[in-house]
Formats: C-alpha cells, structure tokens, sequence
C-alpha cells in the first residue's frame, strides 16, 4: 500500500511537471482579454490563449485587464499564475463597433 501511494504521488508530480515545462518561470506583465474555456477561465491576447492558476477571474469574464505573474511554458498553451489584476476596460464599457471587431478575430 505504500509503495502504491508513493508511486501515485510520483505520477502526478511527473504530469503537473509536463503540464507545466521544464522551462523556468519567467514574471510578465499581459493585457488581454478574460475568457471562459469550458470549465476554465483563460486571457487571451493578440496572439496567445493563457491557462490561469492563483487567481479567481470568474467576475472578470469579458473585462480587458493586465495581469502580472508568472508565465511558464505548457505543452498545450502557457500557464500563468496571477499575482495582480487590474481592469483596463470593463466588459459593459466596451462599444459594440469593438465587441464585433473582437468576435471577428
């Protein structure tokens, strides 16, 4: 039983490990856009999709914000652990023209 214990925690640290990177954190400041992904909220950018750790962005959902955190590379998409927020332009601010320019890209 401990052997098996021992090996499931060894396993998972292995994922989180690959899920994350070997590369080593790198702190960056991003402005984008907070978006649902299923059941994960995500920022998107100009040209990158951001998965968020540290932080609750449910009430974010659609505001343009900037974030400082460390950025690590993942296999699928860079992880960012938030350490600070800030909203740049509320979702409900935000004119039609740009929410169709946004839908658009």
């Amino acid at each position: 039983m401990k052997n098996l214990k021992m090996t499931l925690v060894i396993t998972i640290l292995g994922i989180l490990l690959y899920l994350v990177g070997s590369a080593a954190a790198t702190e960056r400041t991003i402005e984008a856009t907070v978006m649902k992904n299923g059941d994960n909220y995500c920022l998107l950018d100009d040209t990158t999709e951001y998965i968020v750790l540290g932080k609750n962005l449910k009430p974010y959902v659609g505001d343009t914000v900037t974030v400082t955190g460390d950025v690590y590379n993942g296999r699928d998409f860079p992880t960012i652990h938030v350490d600070a927020i800030k909203i740049v332009a509320h979702k409900d601010l935000i004119t039609p023209k740009l929410k169709s320019e946004r839908a658009m890209s």
